[in-house]
């Protein structure tokens, strides 16, 4: 059974563009994307953690990883607005202060 990432964007309110699509279509086990700014980077990386974290398995545990603890945490703050507004009945624990910062 593999998720519908299509249903999942949907339901994030995520709509890629059609790059965007390429890279969460790719089978790839590593993606790079060498592009511009206001590519929407970011963006993709959080749609695609969050569809790694939802894939159909008995556990999962993830990394956000970048060169830099900025770039983390832009894509982690991107991971977590988008769970906690349309996701919030997944969470198991998350602190209030990690949405306000966001």
């Amino acid at each position: 059974m593999r998720l519908d990432k299509e249903a999942l964007f949907a339901q994030l309110g995520y709509q890629p563009h059609p790059a965007q699509w390429e890279v969460h279509r790719s089978k790839a086990p590593r993606r790079v994307l060498a592009c511009g700014c206001r590519f929407g980077k970011s963006l993709a990386a959080a749609a695609e953690g969050i569809a790694a974290a939802m894939q159909p398995r008995p556990r999962s545990m993830g990394w956000v990883v970048a060169p830099t603890f900025e770039l983390c945490d832009k894509v982690y703050r991107e991971i977590v607005i988008l769970v906690a507004e349309h996701l919030r009945h997944r969470i198991v624990a998350l602190k209030e202060h990690e949405i306000r910062a966001s």
